[in-house]
C-alpha cells in the first residue's frame, strides 16, 4: 500500500482495501499510545510509519514527493535522491550559489523550483540557544523555549487549518518521555512566521544528565523533525537537603520537668 503496488488476485485485493481503510486509524492509535507510555524512541518510529501510510512513500524517498509531481516534477525529484545528501543540508543550499545546478543544469527556473519547495516543508526552529531552564527543586527544573515556524506557508498544499506541531522533551539516552505538547499552528501565525512558547516541568534524575533532547515535528509530513539539546551542566540545582537534628533535651531544676 505504501508503495503504491498493485495487487493481483481477490483474496489481496480485498486485504488491501482493509489496509487503506484502516491503516492510517492504527498507526495513529499506536503512535498515540506511545506517547501516552511516555516511550520516546518508540513513539518517534511510529510517527515516522504514520507519516508514511498517510503520504504513502517511504522515509527515505525525497519529502518533496509530498507535493505531487504536479507542482515538483518527478525527474528532479528523482535526481535529488539518487545524490547522498542529507535533507537538511539542502535548507542552506542556495540558487545563487548554483547549489541547485547539478539537478537542474542551465535550467534556472526549475533551480528556483527546488528552492522554493524546499522551504515549503513543514519545519519548525527550536530556539535552544536562548531556552531557560530555572531549577526548581533538586529533582524538578523548568523549562521555557521558543519554536519558531520556518517555511512558507501556502494553504493550498499544508491546509486551510493550519498545522500540526508535536513538541517532545526527551531524557538523554531519547528512550523516556519526559514531556509532550500538541499544538495546532494557525495559518496566520505561520505566515508571520510567529513565535510559539512552551513551558514544561521536568523531572531530573539522579544522577543529573548532562543534557535533555526537544524535537519539534508537523505531524503527517515527512522530513519536518527538527532536535536541538538542552544543555544541563551549566544548570545548577540547590544542594541535597540535610538530615533532620535531633535537639538537645534539657531538665528543667525546679520541677525535674524535661524540656526540648
Amino acid at each position: 500500500y505504501i508503495s503504491g503496488l498493485s495487487l493481483e488476485g481477490f483474496n489481496l485485493m480485498s486485504e488491501l482495501v482493509y489496509v487503506k481503510d484502516s491503516a492510517l486509524r492504527i498507526a495513529k492509535a499506536l503512535h498515540d499510545i506511545a506517547l501516552c507510555r511516555g516511550l520516546a524512541a518508540t513513539a518517534r518510529r511510529l510517527l515516522v510509519f504514520y507519516n508514511q501510510v498517510l503520504r504513502r512513500q517511504w522515509s527515505v524517498m525525497s519529502p518533496l514527493r509530498q507535493f505531487g509531481a504536479a507542482h515538483v516534477p518527478l525527474g528532479l525529484v528523482q535526481r535529488m535522491e539518487a545524490r547522498p545528501i542529507e535533507w537538511e543540508a539542502y535548507y542552506h543550499f542556495d540558487v545563487e550559489r548554483g547549489q541547485f545546478a547539478d539537478f537542474a543544469p542551465n535550467d534556472l527556473d526549475a533551480q528556483e523550483l527546488l528552492y522554493a519547495y524546499v522551504h515549503r516543508v513543514p519545519r519548525f526552529d527550536i530556539d535552544h540557544e536562548h531556552a531557560v531552564l530555572q531549577p526548581l527543586t533538586r529533582s524538578k527544573v523548568r523549562c521555557e523555549l521558543v519554536v519558531v515556524p520556518d517555511f512558507e506557508f501556502d494553504a493550498d498544499l499544508h491546509g486551510a487549518g493550519g498545522v500540526e506541531l508535536l513538541l517532545t522533551i526527551e531524557d538523554s539516552d531519547g528512550q523516556k518521555l519526559l514531556h509532550r505538547e500538541s499544538v495546532f499552528v494557525k495559518p496566520e501565525d505561520l505566515q508571520d512566521q510567529k513565535p510559539i512558547a512552551f513551558t514544561a516541568l521536568l523531572r531530573v534524575p539522579d544522577p543529573k544528565p548532562t543534557h535533555f533532547f526537544v524535537r519539534a515535528a508537523a505531524v503527517g509530513w515527512i522530513g519536518s523533525e527538527t532536535s536541538a539539546a538542552l544543555d544541563l551542566l551549566s544548570t545548577a540545582l540547590p544542594a541535597p537537603a540535610q538530615p533532620p537534628r535531633s535537639l538537645p533535651t534539657y531538665a528543667n531544676g525546679d520541677d525535674g520537668a524535661v524540656l526540648e
